[in-house]
């Protein structure tokens, strides 16, 4: 209910989006990533994950083999001895640049 009401399902079909709940497990929970890999038939060096919670979504992915953008708007540190996202950003406008330099492609 909040993806259509967010108005998300204008972009993303229903059937790729997953919720914690209908799953049985959450992030970061390695399963809940995992199960997301298979219904999508993803490749992990090709998977990026773009999450705001350090712990849920930068250690969760990592866990599972992603790459992991932060969205580090509340500017957080990262913990000491933590795991390190493959990019770190402040502002959805810095999203894009990062997209590109993780896969090392030309800007068009």
């Amino acid at each position: 209910m909040k993806m259509k009401q967010l108005g998300v399902t204008h972009w993303i079909p229903e059937s790729n989006i997953f919720v914690s709940g209908d799953l049985g497990v959450s992030k970061p929970n390695i399963n809940a990533f995992q199960h997301v890999e298979n219904a999508l038939n993803l490749e992990k060096d090709q998977t990026i994950y773009i999450g705001d919670a350090y712990e849920n979504d930068v250690v969760g992915a990592k866990q599972a083999g992603w790459h992991v953008i932060w969205m580090n708007h509340r500017q957080r540190a990262i913990p000491e001895h933590g795991v390190h996202p493959d990019a770190s950003i402040d502002h959805p406008n810095d999203l894009y640049s990062a997209i590109l330099q993780q896969f090392s492609l030309n800007q068009v």
